[in-house]
């Protein structure tokens, strides 16, 4: 068998991953590794693979090497958020989400994770905030509008939420 490049690996991986081929993901990812041992991409994919079979504690380990290794990947930021507020650690995830808003701050899905932090804190004011930025930055992304709606009528304010479910 002929031998593939990273970037064939990559693609590899990825599309496996796409399948839910989470075995062959990993060994793709591991292998990757064995070539480029400093590869965000790689320890990004692992943490996604770890994520994906209920490891998410490996996964925070996999998404924290990856930020490590390149600070500016946003993408690695917002994943290692999701799994830090999965896991309740509320204030470590708030730090990576505004990273990766920050360096992306056109990602709708960053803003909506650290809305869900906020109203998981019940800061209504910040989560209207954020939630409200998701929708400005894409107002296709459904959620966005059903957790402001909800936030809206935690505050007591039915017509506003109103509103936001009809928008939505």
């Amino acid at each position: 068998m002929k031998a593939m490049a990273t970037p064939e690996i990559l693609v590899r991986a990825r599309n496996a991953f796409k399948m839910g081929e989470f075995p062959l993901v990993e060994k793709l990812a591991l292998r990757i590794l064995e070539d480029q041992a400093d590869s965000a991409v790689a320890y990004n994919l692992l943490g996604s693979v770890c994520e994906k079979t209920g490891r998410f504690h490996k996964a925070i380990e996999m998404f924290r090497k990856a930020v490590e290794l390149k600070p500016e990947y946003t993408e690695a930021h917002n994943n290692l958020g999701v799994l830090l507020k999965r896991i309740e650690s509320y204030g470590e995830a708030i730090p990576h989400f505004e990273r990766a808003i920050n360096l992306s701050p056109q990602r709708g899905d960053v803003y909506y994770n650290l809305g869900n932090v906020y109203k998981a804190l019940g800061n209504h004011e910040l989560a209207e905030e954020n939630f409200s930025k998701a929708i400005a930055v894409d107002p296709t992304f459904v959620p966005s509008y059903i957790n402001l709606g909800t936030v809206l009528e935690a505050a007591g304010r039915f017509g506003d939420a109103i509103r936001v479910y009809q928008k939505g």
